[in-house]
């Protein structure tokens, strides 16, 4: 599937010549982006985000953030995965914060590399880790 990513670039009025009405414009600028995803409903923002996901409602946000890849599609609906290379990678689960995993259904990871891998469980803080039950 191909999709369309769009990025907002800030240019000087100078470059545009354009009358000088504003110090900055804003222009938008497609990019093509080819994603493998199936579902419905799904947000991405950030490089290479959210691709090789199967499942509906999930949010991504930041590079390679809520992303499986060629050999293990990322199978969950209701996620959020938000920082670079976070994955919330079952239902319901959140994982906030560089690195971060959210493995189990009904689980929080938040903070820089914590990993939240029981079911119903929270990981808070640097590399936190809650406890498999």
């Amino acid at each position: 599937m191909i999709t369309t990513r769009f990025l907002l670039v800030q240019m000087p009025v100078q470059m545009l010549q354009l009358p000088p009405l504003m110090p900055i414009m804003w222009r938008l600028v497609n990019l093509p982006v080819v994603t493998r995803k199936s579902g419905a409903a799904n947000t991405a923002i950030g490089s290479r985000s959210g691709q090789y996901v199967k499942g509906s409602y999930n949010i991504a946000m930041g590079s390679n953030a809520g992303s499986g890849d060629a050999t293990q599609v990322l199978e969950a609906n209701n996620t959020v995965a938000i920082g670079n290379s976070a994955k919330a990678s079952a239902n319901n689960a959140m994982a906030i914060g560089i690195g971060s995993k959210a493995q189990a259904e009904q689980t929080v990871a938040f903070g820089p590399y914590a990993t939240a891998s029981g079911k119903f469980s929270t990981a808070i803080g640097f590399a936190g880790k809650s406890i498999r039950r």
